[in-house]
């Protein structure tokens, strides 16, 4: 008998790989939320599908698609809801997230914050993601609901996109900025 869900093997079946939404890895439990940084590919689409509400406390979280920002998502919540987590779920969000809540979440650090994603510098769509009864503390002026920071360039499709009784001074994205130009979306957040 193994718990699966502390074992090594990849989150999902054996028949799911991750290269399509058919054959999407299965996230069910903590760890399986912790492995999915390891599961992602450079310059490719990784397919997720959550299957189960899941609790992240009391387990560390590394952000997804850190620098160089080259890895593609496709997160398909499934109506599920990720529970305090203690940081962003994406360092740079690139690819496509629909039908997820985070609840409880706190994000602090001294860089641009977002409790969604700290930056978009490629763009994406995101589908009826709430974020609820979060907390970001910031010491930052670029810090959102949603997003901290997303180049002027790209491109972030929203809908049904809420940020309901979390705590933050802003709005949905922190700023926008380009090489040449830097614009504020919301009003300044600081801790």
């Amino acid at each position: 008998s193994v718990n699966a869900s502390q074992s090594a093997q990849p989150a999902g079946l054996t028949s799911c790989d991750g290269t399509t939404a058919a054959k999407a890895y299965l996230i069910a439990d903590k760890y399986q939320m912790q492995a999915m940084g390891d599961l992602m590919v450079a310059d490719a689409t990784t397919y997720f599908k959550l299957v189960d509400n899941i609790d992240m406390g009391g387990v560390s979280w590394t952000r997804l698609n850190p620098d160089p920002f080259t890895k593609v998502i496709n997160l398909d919540g499934s109506n599920k809801t990720i529970s305090n987590l203690g940081n962003a779920l994406f360092q740079d969000f690139n690819g496509t997230a629909s039908n997820l809540t985070l609840d409880n979440s706190t994000v602090s650090g001294s860089e641009l914050l977002g409790v969604f994603a700290c930056s978009v510098n490629v763009g994406g769509t995101v589908t009826n993601v709430n974020i609820t009864n979060c907390r970001l503390d910031a010491a930052t002026s670029y810090c959102g609901g949603l997003i901290g920071q997303s180049a002027v360039d790209k491109t972030v499709s929203l809908s049904g996109v809420d940020v309901i009784d979390t705590d933050i001074t802003g709005g949905l994205a922190g700023g926008i900025t380009s090489r040449s130009e830097e614009r504020r979306v919301g009003k300044e957040c600081r801790s």
